[in-house]
């Protein structure tokens, strides 16, 4: 099974020698004795298969916090912190679509500039929204994660950028 985190994926690895030396360790026990002693072999396989398995299972829970870590990054914007376009072409995501807004993203929005939104337009692609301000401004952002996250204008696909220079003509 691979994992996105290496801490995670080594101390698998110790569960894993854990469960296994635990395995050949309690033959060797078992067998050192006049008679082989199953009682002391099953206590070895026992104890190594618990330890083993509450081992691994804290490297799942370093993998579930790295993920959980990894996605209230890019709900926050941290993740891109270069000048790397957010918006890729060839990201399927960011195709042209149908899609709707929910009112929990649109009340968020709102939230956001604190009811000086004048008006909300899905735009074609996939989570990006054209949002006109009171002041005749306008953003872009991208929902779809906790809150919405502003778009700057550098980092905009040029299907993006065409599509805007259509709304304006208008």
């Amino acid at each position: 099974m691979s994992r996105e985190n290496r801490i995670a994926e080594i101390i698998v690895c110790i569960g894993v020698g854990i469960i296994a030396f635990g395995f050949l360790f309690g033959i060797v026990i078992g067998a050192s004795h006049y008679e082989f002693d199953w009682l002391m072999v099953l206590s070895w396989w026992v104890v190594s298969f618990v330890t083993g398995i509450l081992v691994i299972g804290f490297a799942e829970v370093i993998e579930l916090l790295h993920k959980i870590h990894e996605k209230v990054d890019l709900a926050l914007g941290n993740e891109n912190d270069s000048n790397v376009p957010v918006f890729n072409d060839t990201n399927p995501k960011y195709r042209q679509t149908e899609w709707s807004l929910s009112m929990e993203e649109e009340d968020s929005i709102r939230n956001m500039f604190s009811g000086k939104v004048k008006e909300i337009t899905v735009t074609p692609f996939q989570d990006i929204v054209y949002v006109e301000l009171a002041n005749n401004a306008y953003k872009i952002l991208e929902v779809g994660y906790f809150t919405p996250k502003e778009v700057p204008f550098n980092l905009l696909t040029d299907e993006l950028n065409e599509w805007l220079k259509e709304k304006h003509k208008k």
